[in-house]
């Protein structure tokens, strides 16, 4: 009897379907889940990191920034700060408009020169911001303390100009606190009950219509709002969505939604991040913590998965380029001790990926050693209305090592647990192991460093009694 293991669905009861209960440390792949890999720096701890980006400018330099409650720092070999006696009253965030960076954390908005790689603030007396995104040639800006609706662009081309030309401002009184800008060909503006597309119209007087796309529908946190190309992802009061322009779509409900929320009180979701990894069709929402918890969703695959590791942000962008000095600094037992060889993306310029920042504000990325992976299936019945007779098992993937079958095998789903374990799995790829049940749970735990990949499992069994 052979059970490929289908999505993490977790909101659903532990019996009558084909997903899996926990799927943790692992990402959702085609026909089956891949290994989550540990954390490994990519530069050293910047204390107090309140959020960061990645950026490539027009002559090909790459700018890896963060920014702290007092300053906004650049990281070249080692951070310094390019723009300090700043105040930011929430999470910094990032716009790109040709080769200047819009940077923005509750204050007034910062301006950062790709190329001469210097901060200014933004000139062109901008209103105090939390949130950005560049729309066609618009800066536009959000997330004012005074002005909480309201929604701001800059002159057409020109991020320093505020007061003049097609710059304007518009309050969207109808859908409470705007929580999220999403940018590109048309703005995407998140509100706490709303969903409105900015359009532009060409009109030197109103260059921008705002049409509702969502309504009764919004965004709850700021945190959770992640954007590749048209996709927007975000949290809503009814779970994980997103929204291409055009409507809203639903992702989590009675798959991890109920989970989410119950794991995370409302007054946790002010901390979660997001960010997108651009190489494998993953968004990615983070509770932060030591250890804090990653919810993986698959755009593609249409499927979830969890990961649990110490990580106190993560954002998307472009790496800096690292040095052989540079990493002479990183990893003091010298280069022989890098995770992974020297040619890895992650250590060269302009390559997008997923930065993680750990706990103690140390960015890098998750190229290390294999997290232990967890999966356990809902209860099946191997012989439909009859005892069951198991005596092996075979994990179908290709782990060969460090591998742990759980049986939790009942005569009805609602009995007391009933675990029987084995923990070596032979050269064969047996796992010999004996359970008798007309209701079988399997948890299978990979520590193996070498698995790449798991699909399900697969059971020797017989048909017993009719106990």
């Amino acid at each position: 009897m052979r059970y490929i293991f289908g999505p993490w669905l977790p909101d659903l009861p532990p019996h009558g379907h084909d997903g899996l209960v926990l799927a943790e440390n692992c990402y959702p792949s085609p026909a089956g889940y891949r290994p989550v890999k540990g954390f490994a720096p990519l530069a050293p701890a910047l204390a107090g990191f309140m959020g960061g980006a990645a950026y490539v400018s027009s002559d090909g330099t790459t700018s890896l920034i963060a920014g702290t409650a007092t300053d906004l720092w650049l990281y070249s070999g080692a951070w310094a700060s390019v723009l300090g006696s700043l105040a930011a009253s929430e999470p910094w965030r990032f716009t790109q408009f040709a080769d200047t960076i819009v940077c923005v954390a509750g204050g007034a908005p910062v301006a950062y020169d790709l190329t001469t790689q210097s901060a200014v603030e933004l000139g062109g007396s901008p209103p105090n911001a939390g949130l950005c995104a560049t729309v066609r040639e618009f800066v536009v800006l959000a997330g004012d303390a005074d002005a909480q609706q309201s929604v701001s662009w800059s002159d057409q081309g020109l991020p320093d100009e505020w007061t003049a030309g097609q710059a304007g401002s518009q309050p969207l009184y109808a859908g409470g606190e705007i929580t999220g800008l999403a940018g590109g060909e048309y703005g995407v503006i998140l509100q706490r009950h709303s969903v409105k597309r900015m359009s532009y119209t060409g009109d030197p007087a109103l260059p921008f219509q705002f049409d509702e796309i969502g309504s009764n529908i919004g965004c709850i946190a700021k945190g959770s709002v992640a954007q590749h190309g048209r996709l927007i992802f975000f949290l809503s009061e009814r779970g994980f969505a997103f929204t291409e322009g055009t409507d809203v779509t639903f992702i989590g409900n009675e798959k991890v939604d109920r989970t989410f929320f119950a794991m995370h009180p409302r007054a946790d979701l002010d901390r979660l991040c997001a960010a997108v990894d651009p190489r494998n069709s993953l968004v990615i929402w983070a509770m932060p913590g030591s250890p804090g918890r990653l919810w993986i969703y698959n755009w593609v695959l249409d499927r979830f998965s969890t990961a649990t590791l110490d990580i106190g942000g993560l954002f998307s962008g472009f790496t800096a380029n690292v040095s052989l000095d540079a990493l002479d600094g990183l990893f003091p037992d010298g280069i022989d001790s890098v995770a992974g060889s020297l040619d890895d993306a992650a250590f060269q310029g302009g390559s997008p990926l997923l930065i993680v920042v750990a706990g103690d504000g140390t960015p890098g990325v998750l190229t290390g050693a294999n997290l232990v992976q967890s999966f356990r299936m809902p209860f099946v019945e191997p012989v439909p209305g009859r005892h069951a007779r198991i005596w092996n098992a075979r994990p179908i993937g290709d782990a060969t090592d460090a591998t742990m079958l759980t049986l939790d095998a009942r005569v009805r789903i609602g009995d007391g647990p009933a675990k029987i374990a084995r923990t070596e799995i032979r050269r064969s790829g047996d796992l010999p192991i004996r359970a008798d049940g007309r209701f079988v749970q399997a948890e299978l735990v990979i520590a193996d460093p070498a698995c790449s990949f798991t699909q399900g499992i697969e059971f020797d069994a017989a048909a017993g009694g009719r106990r």
